[in-house]
């Protein structure tokens, strides 16, 4: 958290820190649109519109200024980096997640974007939890884990949709931890798809 906002303060002397172009001015004028309560986008979404959603609920709070959005994203961006260690630890162990939350803090990519008036730091935060949602479920079965696992891949889809092509592999995961259970296994998987739409629904209609 410390780096990302040292980061956020160095950008500020930048020119590009509250002029923003291409898609983090489309974010920025959706967003805002949305925290006056207008509408910006007649018909169809052209862009998945749950980051320009998440960044005018900050602009509604407080403001439309460049600042609360990139501490508020640093903020997230470091719980991305927890979420990293965690999957790590459950994934092999200990001293892995350790390595691979420390390589995410330290990672100038992900510093630059969790900066940007840009989607990439919500994408990776729905993609991780997912991941550590999936590897949980081999310890905790049931029907509400693939509920709210399906929440989570509906809220990634409707940030960024070609999260989708990912749900094959979570079908044969689940095929893989309840075998030979192939009715219980079709179930959670039907559970799974109805937690994916409870977010696109809205998106769709």
């Amino acid at each position: 958290l410390a780096m990302r906002l040292v980061y956020v303060f160095q950008l500020r002397q930048s020119p590009w820190f509250a002029q923003y172009e291409m898609d983090s001015l489309y974010n920025h004028q959706w967003a805002a649109a949305l925290a006056k309560g207008e509408t910006f986008v007649q018909g169809p979404y052209f862009r998945p519109p749950f980051y320009p959603l998440f960044l005018g609920v900050i602009y509604r709070l407080f403001g439309t200024g460049p600042w609360a959005p990139r501490i508020i994203q640093a903020a997230l961006g470091s719980l991305n980096c927890g979420l990293l260690f965690v999957v790590g630890r459950k994934a092999f162990n200990r001293t892995v997640g350790i390595i691979a939350g420390f390589a995410g803090a330290f990672s100038w990519c992900f510093a630059y974007f969790d900066a940007e008036l840009l989607s990439p730091v919500l994408i990776v935060f729905f993609t991780l939890l997912l991941v550590v949602g999936l590897l949980h479920a081999r310890s905790h079965r049931g029907a509400i884990v693939w509920l709210i696992n399906g929440v989570i891949l509906g809220l990634s889809a409707v940030t960024r949709p070609d999260i989708l092509i990912f749900a094959p592999a979570i079908a044969a995961w689940i095929a893989v931890l309840y075998r030979p259970m192939w009715r219980r296994a079709a179930m959670y998987a039907l559970v799974l798809f109805v937690g994916c739409m409870v977010p696109i629904l809205p998106v769709t209609i």
